[in-house]
């Protein structure tokens, strides 16, 4: 199946909403911009900061930028650290 069927199946699925898990690398930009681009339904972005890479809080505030400037709704979750119950 190619990107074009991929994209024309998701538009064509009755919810309203599409949530899409965005990490703020290239392959999932890449992603959000073609379905940003090309679909008439209310995008979600979720986003994990992880939070343990020196970039982690820069790419989600590019991200959440991202977001607001295309009107797609951002959200964010941000690990502080990790313990055995993460």
């Amino acid at each position: 199946m190619n990107t074009k069927n991929i994209l024309t199946e998701l538009n064509n699925l009755k919810d309203e909403y599409l949530v899409i898990g965005v990490s703020s690398g290239p392959d999932s930009m890449a992603l959000l911009h073609m379905i940003e681009k090309t679909s008439k339904k209310k995008i979600v972005c979720a986003h994990v900061n992880h939070n343990v890479r020196k970039e982690s809080n820069k790419e989600e505030a590019y991200l959440k930028d991202y977001c607001k400037k295309y009107n797609i709704i951002f959200e964010s979750m941000k690990i502080e650290r990790y313990t055995s119950t993460n």
